[in-house]
């Protein structure tokens, strides 16, 4: 209302005081009120009386002071804020209104109750505070579904790599939308499996075929020293001597059988249990059958047999053999010269072996 009276006068038009009657007359009777916030009023630029006011406002409302005259007269605007009634707040603009020849003369007035615009602060400031957590609220929810999706990748290699073992090895992620630096990460963990998987496929390889290529000659070796040892006419230093050739590739062979073992079950190559193979293995009687085995090697210590209970298991006979030739051995080559193994086999809650040596 301030605007639209200040430019009717700005462009030249004169004043009309039944048209601002009719535009400024309130709807609930005469008096200026919250309900009823808006009003004009001329006054003499020469002697600061009110020439017409709007029929809402009381004559001597909202004077002008020499300060805000002298302010107007020199072609300024004033705006200022008044309370009334102690409780109503109101805020007016004072300018001068020109003639033709823009001389000053008269002084204009409008003013407007700012309960209104008080109330629009609050309803502003109360959508404003709504906006503001919806905001936050939507910020939440968006931010949590995009890290979620982003990080979804990282979760599934954390887990990936906990998982990882030598079985594993052909498991590849999956390619991802996320950003650049989680698909370089993910593709590095595929290039990283891939070339690990070929690693491990070629030491198999290895590892079977040196198996085969390192037992025949030995066996073929065997084979001849069995065949001198059967021959009538090898007697003497030389029958010994091929004796201690015999003794010593038993040994070699032995040591070699356990090496392919443990680079076999390094590579993942664990011998599985043939039911063929599994069978119920007296373990006293196998012990029996190693402990003369290993008597007629010429040890450097005394093998000795203790109590040997009548125990049985259900297993393979040959990796069984194996285990306890193991630990036999290992006995022996722990064991100084001149000492004394003492072997015997007993039932206890633990795994059924003893093997003392002093």
């Amino acid at each position: 209302m301030q605007m639209a009276t200040f430019s009717w006068f700005a462009s030249g038009h004169q004043f009309d005081a039944q048209f601002f009657n009719q535009m400024l007359q309130g709807e609930s009777g005469n008096e200026f009120t919250a309900d009823n916030p808006s009003y004009i009023k001329f006054i003499d630029i020469h002697t600061g009386k009110t020439l017409y006011h709007s029929s809402n406002l009381k004559s001597e409302s909202f004077t002008l002071d020499q300060t805000d005259t002298e302010t107007i007269q020199q072609g300024q605007n004033v705006f200022r804020t008044y309370q009334q009634d102690g409780t109503l707040q109101v805020r007016t603009l004072t300018f001068p209104i020109r003639d033709h020849a823009h001389a000053i003369i008269a002084i204009a007035q409008i003013g407007g109750s700012r309960a209104s615009i008080n109330e629009m602060q609050r309803v502003l400031l109360l959508f404003l505070a709504a906006g503001m957590l919806v905001a936050a609220l939507l910020a939440y929810v968006i931010g949590s579904l995009v890290a979620n999706r982003e990080l979804r990748p990282l979760s599934n290699l954390s887990s990936t790599m906990l998982d990882f073992s030598v079985d594993s090895l052909g498991v590849r992620l999956a390619p991802t939308s996320s950003a650049t630096e989680i698909q370089q990460l993910t593709y590095a963990f595929n290039h990283m499996t891939e070339r690990l998987e070929k690693s491990f496929q070629l030491q198999h390889r290895f590892v079977a075929d040196i198996s085969h290529e390192l037992r025949t000659p030995l066996t073929a070796i065997r084979g001849q020293i069995d065949i001198l040892l059967m021959d009538p006419d090898l007697q003497g230093t030389a029958h010994q001597d091929v004796q201690e050739i015999n003794i010593e590739l038993r040994r070699v062979s032995w040591l070699l059988t356990n090496l392919l073992l443990m680079a076999r079950a390094e590579v993942g190559i664990v011998p599985a249990l043939d039911e063929k193979h599994v069978q119920v293995v007296e373990l006293d009687t196998l012990l029996i059958e190693i402990l003369r085995q290993l008597q007629g090697d010429k040890q450097p210590v005394m093998l000795e047999m203790g109590q040997l209970e009548q125990l049985s298991v259900r297993g393979d006979r040959d990796l069984l053999k194996h285990m306890i030739l193991n630990i036999c051995d290992n006995a022996l080559q722990y064991t100084l010269p001149g000492g004394h193994i003492f072997v015997e086999l007993t039932m206890h809650q633990d795994p059924p072996h003893s093997i003392d040596s002093e």
